[in-house]
């Protein structure tokens, strides 16, 4: 099955890039430079999900994690291909083998036993927008209030468990498939805040001028990872962490954090 699926999307990407696929009830796009027969293929889950993985006006799938894998797959020899999915999908992705990894803003925290993870490659905040003339000013200020997260982050896993120091009691948790639809509940006053991760919340205010605030303290600090199911090769994962350190010591890590505006103060 793994094969099948494998070089029908290594068939379908120089053709249809962007296009859809049905897998049973899956629905993805796939994203793909034109295959290199001389190296082995990385099929990369992930979502568009700004400013990791977008796709630019030219229809090229960019952002922090997408160059980052694209640089690590160069010095690695492997040749990445990407499989645009739904997040809520990414376990049967990663189940089935039609992926090999999750390479997608995705935390480590309290997940650390679900997957065989790389090590962090870098930081996020998981943090709290409000109105602009809101009263709420810092996490005390949540309790018995509504908050809108995104279904299936770990924004949301810290609200339903109530992993928050200082402890909070939001009357109503509303989990979303989109942020627009978080913040079109926050700006019509539905909910009093919307939780998530920070770069990503910093992208969709700026559509926003003077709309929203960030508040100051944040829910968390979340380790970023990639993340390989339980039977991968352990020797493919050691190979990525070296690579991976060598990319933080050499200064590339930092380049395309700044490449994206993204001061490695906000990503640590």
């Amino acid at each position: 099955m793994r094969k099948e699926m494998r070089n029908f999307i290594k068939k379908l990407c120089p053709l249809f890039l962007g296009a859809v696929m049905l897998t049973g009830n899956i629905q993805s796009i796939l994203a793909s430079d034109e295959s290199t027969e001389t190296l082995t293929d990385l099929m990369i889950g992930c979502d568009e999900y700004k400013p990791y993985n977008y796709f630019d006006e030219n229809g090229n799938l960019v952002g922090i994690d997408a160059d980052l894998a694209e640089e690590a797959c160069h010095r690695m020899g492997y040749e990445p291909v990407y499989v645009i999915m739904k997040w809520t999908e990414k376990e049967a992705y990663l189940g089935e083998q039609i992926i090999d990894c999750i390479w997608d803003s995705h935390s480590l925290n309290g997940r650390e036993d679900s997957y065989l993870w790389s090590e962090p490659y870098m930081y996020s905040q998981e943090s709290v927008i409000v109105n602009e003339d809101s009263s709420i000013n810092s996490l005390d200020d949540l309790n018995d209030k509504n908050i809108a997260t995104l279904v299936n982050t770990r924004a949301e896993d810290i609200l339903l468990q109530l992993d928050i120091s200082p402890e909070i009691y939001p009357r109503n948790i509303y989990s979303f498939q989109l942020m627009k639809e978080c913040l079109t509940a926050l700006r019509q006053g539905y909910v009093d805040a919307v939780a998530g991760d920070k770069l990503y919340l910093e992208t969709y205010m700026k559509d926003y001028p003077g709309r929203f605030r960030i508040l100051d303290e944040s829910l968390e600090t979340s380790k970023l990872a990639v993340a390989f199911s339980k039977d991968t090769d352990p020797e493919l994962v050691d190979k990525l962490n070296e690579t991976l350190n060598e990319m933080k010591l050499d200064g590339t890590i930092d380049r395309i954090l700044e490449k994206y505006e993204t001061s490695v103060e906000n990503a640590s």
